[in-house]
């Protein structure tokens, strides 16, 4: 500690702080990460699957959304699924080979890539999801808690976003 430094700065800059961020806004509402996911499914593997075990191994396709005004580049991606406040999932991806570029303010944006998703919740709440998904036109809502790690200009960064009513469908 120098004798110009006032003792207070240098004991502040050693204190954790805990704070809550407000999320991302545009126009005045949540800003979205996730728009929609489409789940590929294999309904034979599925039930065979569990009837064995309690967890789906499957794949699914993501369309999002940039909401800030900078391009980005996604590196890799961790998501946490919440269906009626329950976890059932997550889709974990340790490093994408091909990084998704996404402009400034891009809408609806599906990157070419299947993402595999893991379902582990209960047997009746997994059937009640998919009764509902196969119905005509049939729809789910989600909750996502996800931590990106992408760049803008020469920063990484790993951001963490929490989307909730992201619809989720079949990958027909």
């Amino acid at each position: 500690l120098s004798s110009t430094e006032p003792l207070y700065h240098k004991a502040l800059g050693g204190i954790p702080i805990t704070a809550a961020l407000p999320g991302l806004l545009t126009n005045n509402q949540p800003a979205r990460i996730f728009e929609r996911v489409k789940l590929d499914i294999n309904a034979f593997e599925d039930a065979y699957s569990l009837a064995r075990r309690r967890d789906l191994h499957d794949y699914c396709y993501i369309e999002g959304t940039n909401p800030l005004n900078v391009s980005l580049t996604f590196y890799k991606i961790e998501v946490d699924i919440f269906y009626d406040g329950e976890w059932i999932g997550d889709v974990h991806v340790p490093w994408l080979d091909t990084p998704i570029n996404m402009s400034a303010y891009q809408q609806r944006y599906t990157p070419p890539v299947r993402f595999p998703v893991r379902l582990s919740a209960s047997t009746t709440t997994v059937l009640s999801m998919f009764e509902r998904l196969m119905l005509p036109n049939g729809l789910i809502y989600v909750d996502v808690a996800v931590n990106l790690t992408f760049s803008a200009g020469n920063q990484v960064y790993t951001m963490p976003h929490y989307d909730t009513g992201v619809e989720v469908s079949l990958h027909l």
